[in-house]
């Protein structure tokens, strides 16, 4: 509390440029740049004080800092943040990314669990199969690809075969037809504050098809409209893999 107490006193008594780092402003720094480095660890506290002095307006110190704990304390809570009433929420990384219960954290409360993501790029001629994430989940109202989710490892071709999921991506391209199926990248880490995402992305093509109804929760959408939707760090990666080798 010495540096809090002795930077509060700086700023908002004698205007000098000091910036307060409490509860409120780690919450808040952490929440709108994404900063999953736990607050309580001292690379967090370097890392959070730094951008809180390079954040500082040094002509206002002690209005700056009032302002933004005040902010922490009363839309940017703990809790139930007022996201819909938030002025920042159209640049905050945490709400873009679904990640606003998930910061900030705090070393010891940090349990990091692994997830086993499978995403496709199903295309049919110029156009490509997207869904928007809904459930209360990480990439909340984000856009991704269809997914296969499995419980304990990524899963070969021949594995994914068996699953239903997979198997009702087949059925889109209609019986008889084999759509060209590619692996475009055997493994990608993405480590969230309490997740570790293992992604394989792969993709189901064909040429001169009719689009079929896709199926619930999926919508197709043309090549050009795809940069339209919001998708998450992973899904980017995957279109650059597959846009890459395709002219």
């Amino acid at each position: 509390m010495g540096d809090y107490t002795a930077a509060a006193i700086c700023s908002l008594a004698y205007g000098l440029p000091h910036a307060v780092v409490d509860g409120n402003v780690y919450r808040v720094l952490s929440r709108y740049f994404g900063i999953d480095t736990p607050i309580d660890s001292t690379p967090g506290k370097k890392t959070f004080a730094a951008l809180a002095q390079e954040m500082l307006d040094t002509a206002q110190p002690g209005l700056y800092n009032q302002a933004i704990m005040d902010f922490g304390a009363m839309v940017c809570t703990p809790k139930s943040p007022l996201c819909s009433q938030c002025p920042l929420v159209e640049t905050c990384a945490a709400r873009s990314e679904g990640r606003v219960e998930e910061l900030p954290v705090k070393g010891h409360q940090t349990k990091v669990t692994d997830r086993y993501f499978h995403y496709v790029m199903v295309r049919m001629g110029e156009h490509y199969l997207l869904r928007q994430r809904s459930a209360k989940d990480i990439w909340q109202n984000l856009y991704e690809v269809p997914l296969v989710e499995t419980a304990e490892s990524l899963l070969t071709v021949p594995q994914l075969a068996e699953l239903p999921e997979w198997q009702q991506l087949l059925a889109l391209f209609g019986a008889g037809r084999s759509p060209l199926c590619r692996t475009l990248r055997e493994e990608v880490i993405h480590v969230l504050s309490h997740r570790r995402i293992h992604a394989r992305f792969l993709s189901l093509e064909a040429d001169g098809q009719t689009l079929p109804q896709p199926p619930a929760g999926y919508f197709w959408v043309a090549r050009e409209e795809l940069p339209r939707y919001a998708v998450s760090r992973l899904i980017t990666i995957l279109f650059h893999d597959f846009f890459q080798n395709i002219r």
